[in-house]
């Protein structure tokens, strides 16, 4: 197992085409190739919104 610390992970924008107003993404996990699993923190402020989309390969949400 490899343990990240929060203050070794960038918290990025999240991509405007998926969410509205201010809303942050910080990967927790990300897979070795060919994996494309990814865990990631979604924060969002006051006023921010998902746009509906989807994940070519499912997503889980917890």
């Amino acid at each position: 197992m490899k343990v990240v610390r929060a203050a070794d992970r960038a918290t990025k924008p999240a991509p405007a085409s998926n969410f509205t107003g201010v809303v942050l993404l910080d990967e927790v996990v990300t897979g070795v190739a060919p994996s494309r699993l990814r865990a990631s923190v979604v924060s969002f402020t006051p006023g921010a919104r998902t746009n509906w989309h989807s994940h070519p390969v499912g997503q889980t949400l917890y």
